[in-house]
C-alpha cells in the first residue's frame, strides 16, 4: 500500500496494491511520508475505503479543516449508521456529516443554539434515523464533551436520512418532510380525524407519502395508470377520493404540477384505511 497524498500527520490517502483508494488516520501515520511511500500499516487507527460517489475535493478540504480528534470522533459514529441504516455512500456521509458537526460544535462551544423547526416531525416520520442520532450523540458527548441537544439530533436524522436517499439532496430532503406533514394535516382537516399514530395503517400512510413525496419532487413519472381501478376507487372510497383531490390541488398549485393517475389511485387507498 503506498501513501498519494498526505494531509497532515495522522491523516492520508493511500492506494492498495489492487488500486483502491483509501483514507486512513492514525498518529503520525503521515509523519515525514512522501507521495508513493510505503504505508506503516502498523499506524493505522482507522480506514475507510473510497468509492465512484466521493467527492474528493470535499473530502480533501475536510481532512485539512478538521482536528484529529473531531475525524476519530466523526469516523466512530459513522460505523453505528453503517450497523443500523441502509447508507448509500459512507464516504460522502462522512464528508457532510463531518463538515456540518465540526461548524455545529464551533457553534455551541461558543454558545451559539439554532432550534430545528421540523424537530416533531422528524421524531414522527424517521423515528429509526433520529434513534441512530441519539446514539451518535452520545458518542461525541463521550469523546468530545458536548451535549447536543434534540433539535440537532433531529438535524443529524436529515443527514442521514438524506444518505439512505438516492438524490443525495440535503435541501429535497427537508422538502420532502415539510410536504409529508402538509398532506398530513390536508388529511386530518379535510376527514376531520385524528390519527391514531400506534395504528398500522398510519405507519403504512406515513412510510407510503415518504416514499410518494420522493417520487414527485425528482419529478418521476410511473407507468400507465388504470383507468378502471381509477374508476372504482373514485365510486367506492368517495370520501377519500375528494382528500386526495384536495391534495392535488395543493400540489399543482404549490408545484406548478398534479399527481399522475396511480399516485392518485395509491394515495386514496392509503387515506381509505386511515378511515377504517
Amino acid at each position: 500500500m503506498r501513501v498519494i497524498k498526505v494531509f497532515n500527520n495522522n491523516v492520508i490517502l493511500a492506494r492498495t496494491d489492487s488500486n483502491q483508494e483509501l483514507v486512513l488516520m492514525g498518529k503520525g501515520i503521515g509523519f515525514h511520508k512522501k507521495i508513493k511511500d510505503t504505508v506503516e500499516e502498523s499506524k493505522i487507527y482507522k480506514r475507510f475505503v473510497l468509492d465512484e460517489t466521493t467527492n474528493n475535493s470535499q473530502l480533501e478540504q475536510i481532512l485539512e479543516d478538521v482536528p484529529m480528534e473531531e475525524l476519530n470522533t466523526y469516523r466512530d459514529i459513522l460505523e453505528i449508521a453503517r450497523k443500523k441504516l441502509t447508507i448509500i455512500s459512507l464516504p460522502n456521509l462522512f464528508i457532510t456529516l463531518s463538515d456540518h458537526l465540526h461548524y455545529t460544535i464551533e457553534r455551541y462551544r461558543e454558545g451559539v443554539v439554532i432550534g430545528n423547526p421540523l424537530l416533531f416531525e422528524i421524531k414522527k416520520f424517521y423515528t429509526d434515523e433520529f434513534e441512530v442520532g441519539l446514539q451518535m450523540a452520545k458518542v461525541i458527548k463521550k469523546e468530545l464533551g458536548v451535549a447536543l441537544p434534540e433539535d440537532e439530533v433531529g438535524f443529524i436524522a436529515l443527514h442521514l436520512v438524506n444518505a439512505e436517499e438516492k438524490t443525495g439532496d440535503m435541501n429535497t430532503t427537508i422538502k420532502g418532510t415539510q410536504l409529508v406533514k402538509s398532506i398530513l394535516s390536508i388529511i386530518s382537516k379535510f376527514l376531520e380525524i385524528e390519527y391514531d399514530e400506534s395504528t398500522l395503517n398510519y405507519q403504512r400512510l406515513v412510510t407510503h407519502l415518504q416514499f410518494f413525496v420522493q417520487r414527485f419532487l425528482s419529478n418521476q413519472k410511473s407507468e400507465d395508470g388504470d383507468e378502471f381501478l381509477y374508476s372504482f376507487v373514485k365510486d367506492k372510497y368517495s370520501a377519500s377520493f375528494r382528500c386526495m383531490q384536495r391534495i392535488n390541488e395543493f400540489l399543482r398549485n404549490t408545484y406548478q404540477r398534479p399527481m399522475d393517475l396511480n399516485e392518485k389511485i395509491y394515495l386514496t387507498i392509503h387515506i381509505e384505511r386511515i378511515r377504517e
